[in-house]
């Protein structure tokens, strides 16, 4: 039997084989090619050694996004017409690590008409202010699910009746928690600004 290898995107022990040494599914190459290719890197350094659930191969099909479309349209109209910018709440599947907060809140930077995201890995939630007639929230919801996260409309209250979700939640929550304390330790050991490594924890 072949050796077992950890899939080179999430982290998934797998059994490589010579037309797929790397990855663990064609979901997780097609992700790390999306994050490669647009520059995105420092998510694996943020990502360290968690392991992440396969991207699978819900990952290359189109998202359905007339549902953010409509949303868009009724955020800007309850704003009021003389509001600048409009703000929304959103459902967000595929949080699992501080990498993936970045990767989100940076590829939303990148957006034109995006003012400010902040995505809440307890709630599962993603808070998007943007200006209006600028950005594009279906173009988003496709950027996302090209990286494994679905955004859909947000539902109060969804999903924190289970205890199961629950408590993955405040598990999720806390290992971020240790991850982002990890990549700020080495600072106040005493990093200088001028070392190779410093921008790794930057």
């Amino acid at each position: 039997m072949t050796p077992s290898s950890l899939c080179r995107h999430c982290g998934t022990p797998f059994h490589p084989t010579p037309s797929e040494p790397e990855f663990c599914c064609a979901g997780c190459s097609f992700v790390h090619g999306m994050i490669t290719a647009g520059g995105f890197e420092k998510f694996y350094d943020l990502k360290g050694g968690a392991t992440l659930l396969p991207a699978g191969g819900t990952v290359l099909l189109q998202p359905e996004t007339d549902w953010a479309r409509l949303a868009q349209l009724e955020s800007e109209a309850a704003a009021g017409e003389e509001a600048q910018t409009v703000e929304a709440a959103f459902d967000i599947q595929g949080v699992s690590c501080i990498g993936c907060v970045w990767l989100i809140e940076s590829a939303f930077a990148r957006k034109s008409g995006g003012v400010r995201c902040i995505v809440d890995p307890s709630r599962g939630v993603i808070t998007l202010n943007w200006c209006r007639g600028l950005f594009d929230l279906a173009d988003f919801v496709r950027t996302l699910a090209s990286f494994g996260y679905r955004i859909t409309a947000h539902q109060e209250g969804g999903g924190e009746t289970s205890t199961g979700v629950s408590g993955m939640k405040l598990g999720l929550c806390g290992g971020m928690a240790l991850n982002a304390m990890a990549f700020t330790l080495p600072r106040y050991a005493g990093m200088e600004a001028s070392s190779d490594l410093a921008g790794i924890f930057e």
